[in-house]
């Protein structure tokens, strides 16, 4: 662990308490602007400036992107000095063209030069993380993170912590975005999972005398009981 200035860094990622600001993250974005100053003198063509954006410089943000949400306002930064790169080989230097950012980031058999919008990869990136803590399997660091940010399967609206602010909007989005498949031996909560299109809990007047139990988990198979199919009949239809 290095300590550097009034922040500690562990695998080169800045550790603070509470939401990341720009406080925090720019100079992490000035290590990057100092390696485009450093290729400025350099006589690259524009394919070799593209090289170096799509190698060197996401290849630097994928691992803090996994872990904070940054603010769009250094996004937007680190945007600009991208592009100016690209095109004209300076960060200071906005040359003009008429190719947008948007098509920029398409696939290059779209047309586009297969780069990658910051903001959306920070996203998507901090979502592949929360579907991990969602989904617990046999990830250590997911199942610490799901002890600490997670009650009874619920996720926890406040935590005092630096990566919950971005994890939680998009826990939430995957559990509603998100249902189960039925198998044979499924986990499943039966009255408050998300496997009709909505908890069956929410189809009912009222949790009293609910058999199986409200926070039970059960196998599908159990479910062929004449009884329990009359019971979820009644309560839901009738």
């Amino acid at each position: 662990m290095k300590r550097g200035g009034d922040s500690l860094q562990y695998l080169g990622v800045p550790l603070f308490v509470g939401a990341p600001r720009q406080y925090w993250l720019i100079p992490w974005m000035d290590r990057i602007l100092a390696r485009f100053r450093c290729w400025m003198g350099m006589s690259l063509s524009m394919a070799g400036r593209l090289a170096l954006a799509e190698s060197v410089i996401y290849g630097s943000l994928i691992h803090s992107f996994q872990i904070y949400k940054w603010p769009s306002s250094l996004l937007s930064k680190l945007t600009s000095a991208i592009w100016n790169f690209i095109w004209s080989g300076s960060i200071l230097h906005r040359k003009p063209v008429q190719v947008s950012w948007k098509l920029c980031c398409r696939p290059k058999v779209e047309g586009g030069l297969g780069l990658r919008d910051l903001s959306t990869l920070n996203k998507a990136l901090l979502k592949k993380f929360a579907w991990r803590i969602l989904t617990v399997d046999s990830d250590l660091f997911a199942y610490l993170c799901a002890r600490f940010f997670m009650r009874n399967g619920n996720v926890l609206m406040r935590r005092k912590s630096s990566i919950w602010p971005g994890l939680r909007p998009l826990c939430i989005d995957l559990r509603k975005e998100s249902c189960w498949l039925i198998g044979r031996h499924s986990k499943v909560k039966f009255w408050t999972e998300n496997w009709m299109g909505s908890p069956l809990i929410d189809l009912v007047s009222s949790n009293l005398g609910l058999e199986p139990s409200l926070d039970s988990v059960v196998e599908i198979s159990s479910l062929t009981q004449v009884g329990l199919y009359l019971q979820l009949f009644l309560l839901v239809f009738l």
